[in-house]
């Protein structure tokens, strides 16, 4: 109800009280009353537009009845609209003089007048819990959706359709008979829900022999022969509860409604449906209070001839409906069971044994039905492709038709019936064993062209095979495969899980010059039957090993855990798992020998090892790559890691996945598909306001910082920084300034303790002594691309000096006058290192704590246009 539009009324009712009444007491009849005056005037509003020929405008929700509920879009819009015009109301200033009672009235009537009242009060309280920063948005309007579509008139339809249709549904979804029986149909239901078939029925003339019994003749019996559905579906009811479609009792219920009219020739009065007693006969049992009860066991035999397709063997329950259905049997509520069903058997004959004595009862039988055995012979590789083109009378069999045996022709699949063996609707549990240990050799489920599973052949699996599905086989090498087949019931194969064998997979590498982690390696890996592992036959090429090379089978998209170990040089090793974009790999140290932490890769990942050359004595490196299941990756992941001495860390790239943008006002660093674009504008900056990219100090120039987290940088020794250099191209022809070329910066623990920290800068000078990097044009000048370097023999400015140690160089006043030898600042301080911390320098960010490591264009003065595009960036290299 729009207060604004009754505004005018609103004023004239409050002057026409206060000319009687005190000021006092018109106040406190309008704040007890105020919801009734407000619906009074709405309706004298409502009058008025109807006497001058104008109806009452009304939300377009409410004026749209017929609005397809499957509208998905029309739905989040409805709900948008309601919570907007809901937040009106209680946005209004006047909303807080109202009672609960008069404030769910109001958005009852006017928001959503088709709700329950209740519903209008868990709507307030929903939008007040919203706007409280109790709740999502974005969830809040999911749910108001899946209300307005859930809780309006039903979406489940049920209308006729052709049999064809029908029975395409059927062979889909019925889990034990795929086929239709059409003999005498009269009904070919389906149930719509969201525009989808959820479930059909057929029903139509009994199959059975019914005789003309005087209560119900068989023209007037209509027996439902299939009902199908599809599992799993479920909806919001108007509470929001998630409950489930229920779509084939509705259409059994609405089979009892046409019962009436379904006679051919006599009026219907009776209607037979079966449920199979391993069942739980929940559509039928949902059915009760129309009057659907179970009343008789049914015992059937296999049929024969025309009916072998369509009729399913087996004790099943006769449930009946109608004028002339038999009398339950059981509580009404539950289905017998097939012990409580069974008709008494005759008395038997007393058992009188020669000397008198009474008979000892027999041992119970407790033993499974026998399984079959297949035992295939493949003589040459699998690829899990095309039909095994064997049958039933092609199998050699013994042992009473329990063990078969063949040898695969053509083909490294088989359907759901094992060779004609087993019916087509039947699921089946198979036990498959190979004569192969190659971890690369799977046994596939496909559903269609789609893998629904993939399973190791080494050792034992254990499979369920369900109607339309194939069991394929890929191998590397002839193999023996032993199926032992059980057919499941219903009850099995619910409670039935796939097992999946998960084996380390290795493999063993070998390089006569060290393992490099740059680039792709190359390389085709064979497995070993005698060491049962995966090997390259020769010299393994330089590279990062793909993933793929281990496992080449939809297994690895899953993902494994990876570890690796490496021996047979001095010095340290580094692996780690490497993007094949990018090339960027984090690195971890290894002692030789020692195997790296379980690291998760999957999908086109690369293993990437770096090793020093190989050693005297030693004429080739070893890395033993494994591939872990996870249950044994978590337990290695607990352990203790051991101790290690601080190794040498690795010489070569830095990844750009460990650097970051730290610049200053009107400066970048951009990821560029080269490397990162370092930037800076010729304007003036902003002032030192924390949290506005300025500066420590009072500097208003532009300063770019690409900084690095590098895990071989952090608590890095300062004696073990021996070399930096980096590669770029200059973006800003005719700019010849010192500082549009970059220069770096690291930041150093000086005690190791967190008490002193300085910076160091590595910077070119036009003076020889206080030079420290060196640009070379990497090939023509006018390409503009350079490589950077550090020299100096171990030199480096620090920011501030440092007390204690005597500059190596020193050229006059200010710390850019100044040089230090690392040896000299290792003599005071030996325990120095590279750390990340908040320096207080007033030449960095206001708020920011620096990486070890930066790399810098500009400084607190610069305002000029700058661009250098970086492509590497090396240490100790």
């Amino acid at each position: 109800m729009p207060l604004r539009s009754s505004a005018a009324i609103f004023e004239a009712t409050v002057n026409a009280l206060a000319a009687r009444y005190s000021p006092e007491q018109v106040d406190r009849v309008i704040t007890t009353h105020r919801a009734r005056l407000l619906r009074l005037i709405e309706q004298s509003l409502q009058e008025q537009r109807t006497r001058r020929g104008r109806a009452a405008p009304r939300p377009w929700w409410q004026r749209t009845p017929g609005l397809p509920r499957a509208d998905s879009t029309a739905l989040q819009h409805e709900a948008r609209s309601i919570l907007t015009a809901v937040r009106a109301y209680i946005n209004d200033p006047e909303w807080g003089l109202l009672d609960e009672e008069d404030a769910a009235a109001t958005i009852h009537e006017a928001i959503v007048p088709h709700w329950p009242l209740d519903d209008a009060e868990r709507l307030i309280q929903a939008i007040a819990d919203l706007d409280g920063g109790l709740r999502d948005e974005d969830y809040f309007l999911e749910e108001l959706t899946a209300a307005l579509r859930d809780g309006h008139a039903p979406e489940l339809e049920i209308h006729t359709i052709d049999p064809d249709t029908a029975c395409e549904f059927v062979a889909r979804h019925h889990r034990h008979l795929p086929d239709c029986n059409r003999r005498g149909l009269l009904h070919a239901l389906a149930a719509r829900w969201r525009g989808q078939i959820a479930a059909v029925a057929l029903a139509g003339a009994p199959t059975g022999r019914w005789g003309r019994a005087t209560d119900c003749p068989p023209e007037g019996t209509l027996e439902i022969t299939r009902v199908a559905s599809r599992a799993g579906l479920r909806r919001y009811d108007r509470k929001g509860r998630d409950v489930p479609v229920n779509a084939a009792s509705a259409l059994v219920a609405h089979l009892i409604d046409l019962l009436p009219t379904s006679g051919r020739g006599a009026p219907g009065c009776r209607l037979i449906t079966y449920q199979l007693t391993s069942e739980d006969g929940a559509i039928y049992r949902a059915l009760v209070a129309k009057g659907l009860r179970p009343v008789a066991l049914s015992r059937h035999a296999q049929a024969g001839g025309a009916r072998t397709r369509v009729a399913l063997p087996g004790d099943k329950i006769r449930w009946e409906a109608g004028p002339a259905a038999a009398p339950p049997i059981g509580a009404s509520s539950n289905p017998p069971t097939a012990q409580a069903l069974k008709p008494p058997s005759p008395p038997s004959p007393p058992v009188v044994l020669p000397d008198n004595r009474p008979p000892q009862p027999a041992p119970r039988d407790t033993t499974m039905a026998e399984p079959t055995t297949i035992r295939l012979t493949a003589t040459a590789p699998l690829n899990g492709s095309g039909l095994i083109p064997l049958t039933r009378e092609t199998l050699q069999t013994t042992t009473a038709g329990r063990l078969y045996s063949a040898t695969i022709p053509t083909g490294s699949r088989l359907t759901s019936d094992i060779f004609g063996i087993f019916s087509s609707g039947a699921h089946t549990s198979i036990t498959v064993s190979a004569s192969t240990d190659n971890p690369r050799d799977v046994l596939r489920v496909y559903l269609g062209a789609a893998i629904r599973s993939e399973h190791r052949l080494a050792g034992s699996q254990t499979i369920t095979l369900a109607p339309g599905e194939e069991l394929g086989f890929i191998t590397e090498a002839p193999t023996v495969l032993l199926l032992v087949v059980n057919e499941l019931s219903e009850a099995d194969q619910t409670a039935r899980l796939d097992s999946t064998a998960a084996p380390v997979i290795r493999a063993r590498l070998t390089r006569n010059a060290g393992f490099t982690a740059t680039g792709v390696m190359n390389i085709n890996l064979l497995w070993s039957t005698a060491s049962h592992v995966l090997e390259a036959t020769s010299n393994a090429p330089a590279g990062a090993l793909p993933l793929e090379a281990l496992d080449p089978r939809q297994s690895r998209y899953a993902g494994y855990y990876w570890r690796v170990r490496v021996s047979g040089c001095d010095g340290a090793y580094f692996s780690g798992p490497a993007n094949r974009l990018t090339g960027d790999a984090a690195l971890e140290q290894l002692l030789p020998g020692q195997w790296s932490t379980p690291r998760r890769v999957s999908h086109d990942d690369l293993l990437a090892v770096l090793s020093p050359p190989v050693r005297v004595g030693c004429p080739t490196v070893i890395a033993e790559h494994e591939l872990l299941p996870i249950t044994e990756a978590q337990l290695l992941a607990t352990a203790i890691a051991p101790t290690t001495p601080p190794l040498t860390q690795p010489a070569g790239a830095i990844p750009w996945a460990t650097f970051s943008d730290y610049s200053v006002n009107a400066a970048g660093a951009d990821r560029h598909e080269a490397g990162y674009l370092m930037w800076t504008h010729a304007i003036t900056g902003n002032a030192n306001v924390i949290g506005n990219k300025g500066f420590h100090g009072i500097g208003t120039g532009n300063k770019a910082m690409l900084g690095t987290d590098a895990p071989i940088l952090l608590g890095l020794p300062l004696a073990q920084l021996t070399a930096l250099s980096v590669r770029y191209a200059l973006r800003t022809a005719g700019n010849a300034h010192i500082l549009n070329r970059p220069y770096i910066n690291i930041l150093i623990d000086v005690n190791g303790d967190g008490t002193l920290y300085k910076i160091g800068v590595f910077d070119r000078d036009p003076n020889p002594a206080l030079n420290l990097l060196v640009d070379v044009a990497q090939a023509d000048p006018t390409d503009h691309e350079y490589l950077l370097s550090w020299v100096g023999a171990g030199k480096l400015k620090i920011v501030n000096e440092l007390a204690g140690v005597t500059p190596a160089v020193d050229l006059g006043a200010g710390w850019h006058n100044k040089v230090f030898q690392i040896s000299d600042i290792l003599a005071t301080y030996p325990d120095a290192k590279l750390t990340r911390a908040f320096p207080a320098d007033n030449g960095l960010p206001a708020d920011l704590t620096m990486p070890p490591l930066w790399l810098v264009l500009g400084d607190s003065t610069y305002t000029r246009y700058s661009r250098v595009l970086l492509r590497e960036v090396r240490l100790n290299s």
